[in-house]
């Protein structure tokens, strides 16, 4: 894990000092990087230094907290992302909602994760 976070480092590095840190695919990448090893604060850093978000972005950053133990931070996050008016949660972001809620004993969120589902014909 240790040597993956140090590369996950330098690839951050790297991303800043070459300019790329405009591009929504490549930070999104470092989303990722970061998630996976289980550094979600620097991920956090991140995800708020873009400064136009896509659903991927949401979805890393939900599925990378769930990942991680964070279930309530994954929560709050889709709480957040619903009241956007510009995309709409999906398939990808309810399945690590859903798992969240079942981790952390939230069946009320759960059950309206649920019907979320269903009203918005989701398939998962």
């Amino acid at each position: 894990m240790l040597g993956d976070s140090v590369l996950a480092k330098m690839i951050h590095c790297y991303v800043f000092k070459n300019g790329f840190d405009s591009d929504v695919f490549v930070l999104n990448g470092l989303i990722n990087s970061y998630s996976k090893t289980g550094d979600m604060v620097l991920a956090r850093n991140v995800f708020d230094e873009i400064p136009e978000r896509d659903v991927v972005s949401w979805n890393s950053m939900i599925s990378g907290y769930f990942q991680c133990g964070f279930y309530e931070k994954c929560k709050g996050l889709y709480r957040e992302m619903l009241h956007l008016e510009k995309f709409r949660p999906g398939g990808v972001t309810v399945v690590s909602v859903l798992q969240a809620c079942a981790h952390s004993n939230d069946l009320m969120l759960g059950m309206e994760v649920h019907q979320y589902v269903i009203e918005n014909g989701i398939e998962l």
